[in-house]
């Protein structure tokens, strides 16, 4: 377990993998079955907001650090209509992102993003994953694909 100012964020380990899963404590979703329905991509605006959620929790000499371990892959849950209810974060299992920064980075991402689903997107679900790749150098040069 990892503090942070005011959550703890867990681990769990993949087998065989040098990624871990890390996630705040309060997450609940999950745990639960989920529709896998597919949603849609992650349109510009939602990039921008992402991009800018980022660079919000690491300044530039940070996000050159955290180059040399590539990415981050995010699935993100959001209910139905778009707003976001958790995040769980994949990253090298001896990463140099802290509690402290994962922390700022989920209550940013949470606070500036909602995603617009369409409505046959969300037929048949309480809540939907959208998982989102960043790698660190495109959020350096400002173009989060």
């Amino acid at each position: 377990m990892y503090k942070a100012k005011s959550d703890t964020f867990i681990t769990k380990k993949l087998t065989g993998n040098s990624i871990m899963c890390v996630l705040n404590t309060k997450n609940t979703y999950y745990k639960k079955a989920h529709n896998y329905t597919n949603v849609s991509t992650v349109e510009e605006t939602d990039r921008s907001k992402l991009l800018n959620s980022f660079t919000q929790v690491f300044n530039t000499d940070r996000l050159k650090q955290l180059v040399s371990e590539s990415c981050m892959q995010m699935h993100i849950y959001v209910n139905p209509s778009g707003k976001i209810l958790e995040i769980m974060f994949y990253l090298k299992k001896n990463t140099s992102i802290t509690a402290t920064e994962l922390e700022a980075l989920e209550k940013t991402v949470k606070s500036n993003i909602s995603f617009n689903l369409k409505p046959e997107e969300t037929k048949a679900g309480e809540f939907y994953i959208i998982s989102q790749l960043v790698k660190y150098n495109q959020v350096l040069t400002r173009n989060i694909e």
